[in-house]
């Protein structure tokens, strides 16, 4: 039984194609060369962080709105947090939009087209 795990575990593995460096310009955090497992880990960790400040934020404004009404009133302050609030959002919105296809993008395209990136000829 051990076999059958194994041969099925090693068939899921991507094998060390992700531990190379991708082809093309060089991509770097902190000084250091990125392979291009640690480029997809720290991408996706990204899309999850912005993923959930995304969602604290847009589910904790309807719930502070009307605290945040009474506190300062319906004025020029108001509207001034009101337009910051819905311009935070949007940009929070916006990064995790382009993020997420970012990421589709560097998947399908870099990650799964491995005969480029292997010396193979291009497929037809």
């Amino acid at each position: 039984m051990q076999n059958v795990e194994a041969i099925s575990v090693g068939r899921l593995s991507p094998g060390t194609y992700l531990d190379r460096r991708p082809a093309g310009a060089e991509l770097y955090l902190d000084g250091e060369a990125l392979t291009l497992r640690q480029f997809v880990c720290y991408l996706l960790g990204y899309m999850s962080f912005l993923g959930i400040v995304t969602l604290v934020a847009s589910v904790a404004a309807p719930l502070v709105h009307d605290a945040i009404l009474k506190a300062i009133g319906s004025g020029h302050l108001y509207a001034f947090v009101l337009n910051s609030g819905t311009a935070i959002l949007f940009l929070l919105l916006s990064a995790l939009l382009v993020t997420v296809l970012w990421s589709l993008y560097f998947l399908t395209e870099v990650v799964n087209a491995k005969s480029r990136y292997d010396g193979a000829p291009p497929p037809p």
